[in-house]
């Protein structure tokens, strides 16, 4: 069993450009670290572009395969110093991306992160953990996906 991000999940520097200059931005409740840029691939190639956006940004194309939700993620080292905690934060916002990707279907997303997070208990990393499974919620009711309801235990 491979741990390794899938290499179509990821957004390479032409998709990044592509967020960068025509994507959403979506940021979290103030003192929450992450900002996430995202921008609708377009039907044809499967691919984003700002020709391929409709008129509220997203796209109606569903077919996963044919337009995977990828992802990039940027911890700068000057807002988080040890690596082990970039590492974390890195660690979080793929396996947050991994659990909401089928609801987020055709989305290119950059995840940033753009303050610095000094507390790391326990709790702080729940709070951040919990504000970015915010964003992604935020990302699919973006492009007309209602979040899943949780499995009832019975």
């Amino acid at each position: 069993m491979s741990f390794q991000f899938p290499a179509v999940a990821r957004l390479d520097a032409r998709g990044v450009e592509a967020v960068l200059e025509s994507g959403i931005r979506l940021r979290g409740k103030a003192g929450t670290p992450w900002l996430v840029r995202l921008l609708a691939a377009s039907g044809g190639n499967g691919r984003s572009g700002a020709d391929g956006k409709s008129a509220t940004g997203v796209t109606t194309t569903t077919d996963y395969a044919a337009n995977p939700a990828r992802l990039a993620i940027s911890v700068p080292k000057r807002l988080v110093k040890s690596s082990v905690s970039r590492n974390y934060l890195k660690r979080q916002a793929r396996e947050a991306f991994r659990q909401h990707r089928v609801r987020l279907l055709p989305l290119d997303m950059l995840v940033s992160v753009v303050t610095s997070c000094p507390d790391e208990s326990r709790a702080a990393r729940a709070a951040n953990r919990a504000a970015l499974v915010s964003l992604l919620d935020q990302a699919a009711n973006r492009v007309g996906v209602t979040p899943a309801a949780p499995a009832s235990a019975g």
